[in-house]
């Protein structure tokens, strides 16, 4: 309005006639409808442009309505200072409501199939005429778990290749999205900071600009719409961030959805297990225990355990190495060569060793969505061997001892060999072996092979575990 009487007042003075964009009248019109009825009737008809003419009778009437102009100005700037700066509230915003509406309207649908986002996010890049779009997680961030709009691909190969997801500029808001629900950038980045700090610049090569965060999904795992303006465009409206509030409660709802359903899946799959016997442990994308069966809780010990809904092991090497493993099941890296294999052998002090297998599970639901992401089958290769001897002493009276050497010896380990294993003299292990001979009715080592091997209660060699 100052810029208003300014023009006038040229025209007053002999200036010519002062055009403006006939958007200004549209724009007063809508915010103070009372002052646009003085300025429209000054339109010439051109569809682009309104003039203003030097009749006295017309500048006296807007002077007299000054106090219009006063409220409107105290109406819609807001003299809050945000990070150090005087933040200006746009009375109307560049969101178009009838899309945005329509684009989350289908974040429900996706739920059940996620394969919809993509398409989603276009259109709410589109709703909110936003360079792109992308959902990306508070932490534990990789390229495996963004979805985003066509337009954020590039940004985001460099976003990862060049470590700015480690020095994640934005993280500043969070505190901001756990009050509010949205995160703009004036309101953690002053415009000085904006134009010069290397994040923003790096992002100015790509036509990325300010940017607003909505956030939603569970605080243990706070979910981040990432919405980035044009370069041209400035920063997003207080009356934008309220439009942004409201929508999240349309995407809360979408992921509480997707992760009870994914939940459920899991359920199923735990009892299938439990009925079957499998021992196994499911973990979410943060390598946390979600669920674990029976027959993997009868195997904990000292060897492998849950702490703090982490497995762990007594030996901190082991543990390091199931954590690396987990890792690199649920992304494509458990293909290359330079990684380890997805299976470990934990050690057990007197017993063979357990084997853990550990497994992405499939399904179609991004991984920040899914209530787990993979699970760790442990096979008990010693099952079969206490129920070997067990078998044995039940047939033949062989002590716990006996029982032992004499699977051993099948597998065709030598006496010296039993000895060390054992921690015994070679003579007593001699001993032990003429009670076997007499108990089993044999007379050489090749004959009781041969003959548990009859009996199937030979356990596999230990260079067969792998």
């Amino acid at each position: 309005m100052i810029a208003l009487l300014f023009f006038m007042r040229l025209r007053m003075l002999g200036w010519p006639t002062v055009r403006l964009p006939y958007c200004f009248v549209l724009t007063v019109e809508r915010l103070l409808p009372f002052p646009a009825i003085l300025v429209k009737p000054l339109w010439s008809g051109n569809s682009h442009q309104a003039s203003f003419t030097s009749s006295p009778a017309v500048l006296t009437v807007i002077v007299d309505n000054l106090a219009h102009v006063f409220i409107f100005l105290c109406t819609y700037v807001e003299c809050a200072d945000v990070a150090g700066e005087t933040n200006f509230r746009s009375a109307f915003m560049l969101i178009n409501l009838e899309q945005l509406d329509q684009a989350l309207d289908r974040s429900l649908e996706a739920a059940v199939d996620p394969s919809l986002w993509p398409e989603i996010l276009d259109r709410i890049r589109t709703a909110t005429g936003s360079f792109g779009t992308a959902i990306i997680p508070t932490t534990a961030r990789s390229p495996e778990v963004i979805i985003s709009t066509d337009t954020m691909k590039t940004p985001l190969e460099h976003y990862f290749e060049y470590g700015w997801h480690i020095n994640e500029w934005r993280l500043r808001g969070v505190p901001l999205l756990m009050k509010n629900g949205t995160a703009r950038d004036q309101e953690y980045t002053t415009r000085e900071e904006f134009e010069r700090l290397e994040y923003y610049r790096w992002q100015a090569k790509f036509g990325m600009g300010k940017s607003c965060i909505i956030g939603f999904s569970s605080p243990d795992d706070l979910l981040c719409l990432a919405l980035h303006r044009t370069l041209d465009s400035d920063f997003f409206s207080g009356d934008e961030a309220a439009v942004f509030q409201r929508a999240r409660e349309r995407l809360m709802a979408s992921a509480m959805v997707m992760r009870a359903m994914s939940a459920s899946r899991v359920g199923g799959m735990v009892e299938a297990f439990r009925s079957t016997g499998v021992a196994a442990i499911f973990f979410d994308r943060f390598c946390h225990v979600t669920e674990v069966t029976p027959e993997a809780e009868r195997l904990f010990g000292e060897e492998i355990y849950v702490s703090n809904r982490t497995i762990c092991s007594r030996v901190p090497d082991v543990t390091t190495a199931i954590r690396k493993r987990m890792r690199a099941a649920v992304t494509e890296r458990w293909l290359r060569p330079d990684e380890p294999g997805a299976s470990l052998a934990i050690q057990r002090d007197g017993m063979r060793p357990m084997i853990l297998r550990i497994q992405r599970l499939g399904g179609n639901l991004p991984d920040f969505f899914a209530h787990s992401v993979g699970v760790c089958l442990i096979e008990d290769v010693g099952r079969e061997q206490r129920q070997n001897l067990q078998q044995l002493r039940q047939l033949f009276g062989l002590t716990a001892t006996e029982a032992i050497i004499a699977t051993m010896i099948s597998r065709g380990e030598t006496l010296q060999d039993i000895a060390r294993d054992r921690a015994i003299s070679y003579e007593t292990v001699r001993t032990h072996l003429r009670s076997i001979f007499s108990k089993t009715n044999t007379r050489r080592q090749a004959e009781l092979a041969a003959l548990l091997t009859r009996l199937n209660v030979v356990d596999l060699p230990s260079s067969a575990i792998g």
